[in-house]
């Protein structure tokens, strides 16, 4: 039987900013939504690697 050891994924992920909203507050929501994010990954124990960030 074979198994699978590593799998490799490329994801990009954006967060979406709403419309109507101001964009300082645009921003910390994103951002809250990111953190919120990687503090599930985290949570769950899922290995990952940021290969780029933008703002």
């Amino acid at each position: 039987m074979k198994r699978i050891k590593a799998a490799c994924l490329y994801q990009t992920i954006h967060f979406q900013l709403k419309d109507g909203i101001s964009a300082e507050f645009n921003r910390r929501q994103a951002r809250q939504e990111y953190e919120n994010y990687k503090a599930h990954l985290n949570q769950s124990r899922t290995q990952y690697r940021i290969m780029e960030e933008e703002e």
